[in-house]
C-alpha cells in the first residue's frame, strides 16, 4: 500500500500545474508528493473504511472497492488541480482541497442518511462498493475538471469551481437513491451486483468523462 501512495504521488507531480514555478526543486516536488499522500490517507481515514482491517484483514471485497474508487477519485482531482499556470504550489493544495473536501461533505451527508458505510463494512455489500466507487471515480473527474486551469484569484477559483462542478451533485443524489433502494435487507442480503452496482458504477465514470469533454480544454 505505501508503494501505491508512492506511484500515485508521483505520477500526479510530473505535469507541474497549477503550482508550476521557475526554477521548481527537488524539495518542492518531494513537499508536493508528501501533502498529495497524506490528502490520500484523510480521504481513507474520512471514509470510514481501512484498507488493512476491511479489505485485507477481513477480505472485504466491497470495502476494496470503494476504498479504491475513493483513491482514483481524490488522485483525478489533485490532477485537476495540477493543471494550468498559479504562483505556487499552494494553488495546487487549494484547487485540489476545495474539491476533495466537497467529495467528502458528499459522503459524509450521505452515509448520515443511507449508512452505507455499514452496508458495505458489515453486510459486505458489493454491490454498495461498486456504486461507492463509481461515484468517487465519476465526481473525481467532474470536480477535477473544475478545478483545472490557470489562476487569476481565489474567488474566480471558487466561482468556476461551482459553475462547474455543479454536476456532481446528479452523481450524488443518483447514488444518494441507489443507496436506499438497493439496501442489504434479511429479504435480500445480497443485492444484485450488475443492476445495482457493476452498471451504476460505469455510468457515473460515464457521466463523469462527458463532463470533462463537454467542458472542453481549460
Amino acid at each position: 500500500m505505501a508503494g501505491h501512495f508512492g506511484l500515485v504521488a508521483q505520477s500526479a507531480e510530473r505535469p507541474v500545474v497549477c503550482g508550476r514555478v521557475a526554477g521548481a526543486t527537488p524539495f518542492g516536488s518531494a513537499k508536493f508528493s508528501f501533502e498529495l499522500t497524506g490528502a490520500l490517507i484523510i480521504l481513507r481515514a474520512c471514509l470510514g473504511l481501512s484498507c488493512r482491517d476491511d479489505a485485507l484483514e477481513r477480505d472485504n471485497t466491497a470495502a476494496g472497492l470503494a476504498i479504491a474508487g475513493g483513491l482514483l477519485g481524490v488522485t483525478l482531482i489533485f490532477a485537476g488541480g495540477n493543471i494550468g499556470n498559479g504562483p505556487g504550489w499552494w494553488v495546487v493544495v487549494f484547487c485540489a482541497g476545495i474539491a476533495t473536501a466537497a467529495v467528502l461533505l458528499f459522503w459524509l451527508i450521505g452515509n448520515q442518511i443511507t449508512h452505507v458505510q455499514e452496508a458495505i463494512t458489515i453486510d459486505r455489500d458489493t454491490a454498495a462498493g461498486w456504486r461507492t466507487a463509481g461515484f468517487f471515480i465519476g465526481s473525481g473527474l467532474i470536480l477535477g475538471r473544475a478545478v483545472a486551469g490557470d489562476w487569476h484569484s481565489t474567488q474566480q477559483t471558487v466561482s468556476d469551481f461551482i459553475a462547474k462542478g455543479w454536476p456532481a451533485l446528479i452523481l450524488w443524489g443518483a447514488v444518494l437513491f441507489l443507496d436506499i433502494v438497493s439496501r442489504p435487507t434479511p429479504q435480500r442480503t445480497a443485492p444484485n451486483r450488475l443492476m445495482f452496482g457493476v452498471l451504476p458504477c460505469l455510468l457515473f465514470i460515464t457521466g463523469g468523462v462527458g463532463d470533462v469533454i463537454m467542458q472542453g480544454p481549460w
